[in-house]
């Protein structure tokens, strides 16, 4: 084929084009990749469409879950503070009222504690109790300080790998 020759076809789909073959040719030729374009530029719009779509499913989903973490973490800190209260108030007098209250709030916290930090909360209920039996006894105040500082590590502790449970490392 000379060079050219493409160019010199006869286009009978066109009526509306001039006679000229090689205007025909080169007008169909930019219809066709002009339609291309077209073509593409939906499939590229529905690609960017979708992963739109994706990603702020993914920003939702994360805000959702960033937010669940924060009123977790802090109603966990909420019944520390309220079972540590407690605590401090069964001390000062070890009523029947402050008893029931100690003991409602050490459930409390324990809704939202990891099995070790239950335990050790539990002690520390355990050995006020048991202190206010003979608050003289130096056995059971070394128990109850030890039963204290137990339970405010492991709170501590809690608290502190609550928040970095959903941070990435």
């Amino acid at each position: 084929l000379p060079a050219g020759a493409f160019f010199m076809c006869s286009c009978p789909v066109l009526p509306l084009v001039v006679q000229s073959n090689q205007k025909g040719c080169v007008f169909l030729i930019i219809s066709i990749f002009t339609a291309l374009a077209a073509i593409a530029s939906c499939i590229i719009s529905a690609f960017d469409l979708y992963s739109t779509n994706q990603l702020t499913k993914y920003t939702v989903q994360a805000t959702h879950d960033l937010e669940s973490e924060k009123l977790f973490f802090n109603a966990k800190a909420e019944a520390y503070h309220t079972f540590l209260h407690s605590a401090s108030n069964f001390m000062a007098n070890p009523s029947a009222e402050n008893s029931l209250k100690l003991n409602t709030d050490c459930t409390y916290a324990d809704l939202f504690s990891s099995q070790k930090t239950q335990n050790a909360i539990s002690a520390y209920g355990k050995s006020l109790v048991r202190y206010q039996s003979d608050p003289k006894s130096e056995a059971l105040t070394a128990e109850m300080v030890h039963a204290q500082v137990t339970a405010m590590h492991a709170m501590q502790e809690e608290l502190s790998t609550t928040m970095r449970s959903k941070v990435p490392q």
